[in-house]
């Protein structure tokens, strides 16, 4: 969190945070970073943890029949944990976005406040689809990877 109390951290610099600052900005009387926040960093630790399952499997001559396999949900699922890490920042922006679009006084207000509205659902539905391919790659994982 910023150094001056109730000042939420930018967007960009979220993904960024140690944890222990993150979970307390979380905390704070703050709007950012909220639950779309959380639920990006939560994403980027689901296909992180696969990856790590992934360096625990690749190489092991029991999945060698699997490799291919392997190979393509080692890059999904990098490619996952990037865009989940784009989302968190994501995510805050179009918060912020609506949130200026709230406090506008101009002609332009209903306008800015459709694009911002649609920013702030379109964010959360992306994370949504993502997530569920994530399952659907960790599901598959579990069958052919090291247990342990």
């Amino acid at each position: 969190m910023s150094d001056r109390q109730n000042v939420p951290p930018s967007p960009s610099d979220l993904i960024g945070m140690p944890i222990r600052a993150f979970a307390s900005a979380t905390a704070a009387k703050i709007p950012i970073p909220g639950g779309g926040s959380v639920a990006g960093v939560v994403g980027t630790l689901s296909a992180a943890l696969g990856e790590m399952v992934m360096a625990f499997t690749r190489g092991k001559k029991k999945f060698a029949e699997f490799a291919a396999e392997h190979d393509a949900l080692a890059v999904r699922l990098a490619r996952a944990r990037g865009m989940f890490e784009d989302l968190t920042a994501d995510d805050a922006s179009a918060y912020s976005l609506y949130q200026e679009a709230t406090r506008c006084e101009d002609a332009d207000k209903d306008e800015k406040m459709a694009t911002a509205t649609a920013a702030a659902i379109d964010v959360p539905r992306q994370m949504t689809a993502l997530a569920l391919s994530v399952l659907q790659d960790l599901i598959a994982l579990g069958a052919h990877c090291n247990q342990y």
